[in-house]
């Protein structure tokens, strides 16, 4: 994959979870899982951006690797 997903530095993502405002960990937890997951991480991050926008807002949140 290339262009804007590429270039963002390794991160997890949290869901706020609408109505209760809990947040819940998605997609490959790359923080942990290194480069083992760099494949899933991406394909999500593309499909998060370029995906068709959810019946009510959702916001996932990045949370960079140390």
């Amino acid at each position: 994959m290339s262009g804007p997903a590429a270039a963002v530095p390794p991160h997890n993502h949290w869901l706020t979870v609408p109505g209760t405002g809990a947040e819940v960990q998605v997609a490959p937890h790359r923080c942990d899982l290194g480069a083992i997951v760099e494949s899933g991480f991406l394909q999500f991050h593309g499909n998060v951006h370029l995906g068709l926008p959810a019946p009510s807002p959702v916001v996932i949140s990045p949370e960079f690797c140390p």
